[in-house]
């Protein structure tokens, strides 16, 4: 089999897949409430072998930073290469470690990165995708509008 034929029948299975996890899921990963603020977290699911993932890592963390935002991060890395990051990015939020295949098995998440914004009950509200740090912080910013605005 060539090159050509193994990505295209990759690609034709990941089409077949359900892509995220829906409104009214259940989040697969629980976090201590002290994490929540304003009743919400939102979680970015990452693959470390994303280079968009890891191009986008300090523009998020800086966005997070300045924005207050109730984050955290899920990554293929190993805990090690997850403390890596906690360290180099002197970061704040809470970075876990998941299986490869748990990115589409447990998060459904078929392209990273892909982020979430989860309410304090584990109830996913909506997945998204970003492309900066401000996307980010624009979903924060919609959120504290639709609390005030009720």
């Amino acid at each position: 089999m060539d090159f050509k034929t193994l990505f295209k029948n990759e690609r034709q299975a990941q089409q077949g897949k359900s892509a995220a996890l829906l409104p009214g899921e259940t989040f697969p990963m629980s976090w201590h409430s002290d994490f929540y603020e304003r009743n919400v977290l939102f979680a970015g699911v990452f693959s470390l072998y994303c280079s968009h993932c890891i191009d986008l890592l300090p523009e998020l963390v800086e966005a997070i930073r300045n924005h207050r935002i109730p984050f955290a991060l899920i990554t293929n890395g190993s805990v090690p290469e997850n403390m890596e990051i906690a360290e180099h990015f002197k970061t704040a939020f809470p970075i876990a470690s998941i299986e490869e295949n748990e990115i589409y098995d447990l998060y459904k998440v078929i392209e990273t990165p892909y982020f979430y914004k989860v309410h304090a009950s584990g109830e996913v509200l909506k997945g998204f995708k970003i492309e900066s740090g401000d996307d980010l912080a624009s979903h924060w910013k919609e959120h504290i509008r639709l609390e005030v605005n009720g």
